[in-house]
């Protein structure tokens, strides 16, 4: 099902206009204008886009809101898959197919049924959902060994039509974890093949998506346009929040705004998530002191979660963890005076320490400036961390 089908389902404004899970509408999307206007220049004018960001900086909500422009919709198709959560080629092509399937056809039922049966190494079956009538399309390979040649079906069909399609791969990292191999190239080649479909290939791990699109020896080498999603602007933000509320009839300080945005370091997810508990509070007028206590009430619910983290880290990665936490951010982890301060040890140590953490993304790395990825246990360890 495309983006185009779920905005129509949707009736009612939401009762909160911060959202923490998925898109709703450009209404209630902040800013990212010049990020929105180059991905779809990029798109319109047949250059494929790689998106590399930190989880839970606004990835997925960027890419649902440039399908949900209008001048995108009036010329592309856009479809969104999320590669997190697969393991094999087989799951990457059941997904895109349930994507993708049935979505370029409004013939009726019987002529869909047709065109899906034509399908090989695939068995889509059409189905309506019981309580709203809406056709959906079930997906399985008949071949669980030849993912490939289902993938080139699925792509095939998309070529048969004249309208021009963007598929949007989240964590595109995630293919180098496949058992098959090549997936790299695979997709490659698909980007040259089908001159009719645009790929948005967006993934979270920097170092990993750097090397696969920008390392002279990997297929993507210099073949798509690189894009660094970065925090949404202060200024922005407060304005978009202040309005938000006002909205509502609720009225909330602008240093108020500023105060949660700098406590998360800006960090979209954080900052939405802050901004959602405290609109939801039954007052009509915040204070500092209802901001305060509304973080201290977010931290002790995910105390028991982050005093699980001591079981599953070696002692010397917690204690690094907990002095970056202290400082809030870290330029040299290796230097003598933050290894002392902190009586981390020996700098060969603390080095695999930090690379451990930051493999299991509980330590941020941007552009050789360290912090705690998950903003909230940071500030969970420079509160109650050290009791």
């Amino acid at each position: 099902m495309g983006f185009e089908t779920f905005s129509r389902m949707k009736k009612s404004n939401p009762i909160n206009p911060f959202m923490v899970t998925g898109y709703y509408s450009p209404a209630y999307f902040c800013d990212r204008r010049e990020e929105t206007d180059r991905i779809i220049s990029a798109l319109l004018n047949g250059r494929n886009l790689t998106l590399i960001s930190p989880r839970r900086m606004g990835k997925t909500g960027l890419i649902q809101h440039v399908f949900e422009v209008d001048r995108a919709k009036e010329t592309f198709k856009g479809y969104y898959i999320d590669l997190y959560p697969t393991k094999t080629l087989r799951d990457l092509t059941i997904k895109l197919g349930r994507a993708v399937l049935g979505s370029l056809d409004s013939a009726p039922a019987k002529v869909l049924n047709q065109t899906l049966a034509m399908f090989k190494s695939l068995r889509p079956v059409l189905s309506f959902d019981p309580t709203n009538g809406i056709p959906q399309i079930e997906v399985t390979l008949a071949d669980d060994s030849r993912p490939k040649e289902s993938l080139v079906e699925i792509f095939e069909y998309l070529s048969r039509h004249a309208e021009q399609c963007v598929i949007a791969i989240d964590e595109f990292q995630q293919v180098l974890s496949y058992p098959e191999q090549n997936v790299e190239a695979l997709f490659r080649s698909y980007s040259q093949q089908y001159s009719n479909v645009r790929f948005i290939f967006s993934g979270s791990q920097r170092h990993v998506m750097e090397g696969m699109f920008r390392s002279p020896a990997r297929p993507f080498y210099q073949s798509t346009e690189l894009m660094f999603l970065d925090r949404i602007s202060l200024a922005e933000y407060v304005t978009f929040a202040v309005e938000k509320f006002a909205e509502a009839e609720k009225v909330v300080p602008f240093e108020l705004v500023e105060r949660l945005y700098k406590m998360v370091s800006g960090h979209t997810w954080y900052v939405q998530y802050l901004l959602n508990r405290l609109f939801s509070l039954p007052i009509a007028s915040y204070t500092l002191q209802d901001a305060d206590a509304m973080v201290n009430q977010v931290l002790k619910e995910n105390e028991p979660f982050y005093e699980g983290y001591t079981k599953l880290i070696t002692t010397r990665q917690w204690n690094l963890i907990e002095a970056i936490a202290q400082e809030g951010e870290v330029q040299k982890p290796n230097s003598q005076e933050f290894l002392s301060k902190y009586n981390l040890g020996a700098a060969s140590t603390v080095q695999s320490a930090l690379l451990a953490l930051v493999e299991k993304e509980l330590v941020l790395e941007e552009g050789g400036v360290y912090s705690i990825y998950d903003r909230f246990l940071g500030m969970w360890l420079r509160t109650w961390g050290k009791d």
